[in-house]
């Protein structure tokens, strides 16, 4: 067998992900949090403290450094940085200001996602993405994660695997809302 050369572009990115829920830990004020203690995980782990990504970021950013990756993609929290309805939390802001710039100044280019399958409980309450008002309160809270980091980071993504948030969450019932056709 021959082997079959292959080569990157110099610009190429290498990178990895994170979504905030899954790793950042201790997200308590989000749908996912309430669909976990209601026991809908299949196999009843709960997120908990995650990989503790929000204290610990800069040891995985290290980690990155060291196999040579030049992009990553993170999510923010939502009900981290709108912890209940028109509320910012500064202290979320600065902690993300944090990360992303650890980040940059390891080389890495910075891709952000502003919603990854979880939104506030306040915002689940008032019908999450079925409610009227749903678009307006999403681009304000857009607007300020914006303007809040925008400084750091050119590379936005709106929503996370959009096409899995609706099926799993409102088609197969498998997601919060737990919706069903």
């Amino acid at each position: 067998m021959r082997a079959i050369a292959v080569s990157f572009p110099d610009n190429f990115l290498w990178g990895v992900s994170t979504s905030s829920h899954q790793f950042e830990g201790g997200n308590t004020l989000n749908q996912w949090h309430d669909w976990e203690r209601a026991g809908r995980i299949r196999g009843g782990a709960p997120s908990g403290e995650a990989c503790d990504w929000w204290r610990n970021a800069e040891s995985d950013l290290e980690l990155c450094s060291q196999l040579g990756l030049n992009a990553i993609r993170i999510s923010l929290e939502w009900s981290r940085m709108e912890p209940a309805f028109n509320h910012w939390s500064t202290e979320a802001t600065g902690r993300y200001r944090e990360i992303i710039g650890e980040a940059r100044r390891r080389g890495m280019r910075v891709f952000v996602s502003l919603h990854h399958f979880t939104h506030p409980r306040w915002f689940e309450a008032r019908g999450g993405f079925l409610d009227a008002q749903a678009p307006r309160l999403f681009r304000h809270y857009a607007k300020r994660a914006v303007r809040s980091l925008g400084d750091l980071v050119s590379d936005w993504v709106t929503f996370n695997e959009p096409n899995v948030y609706a099926a799993f969450g409102y088609l197969f019932g498998e997601f919060p809302p737990g919706r069903m056709n």
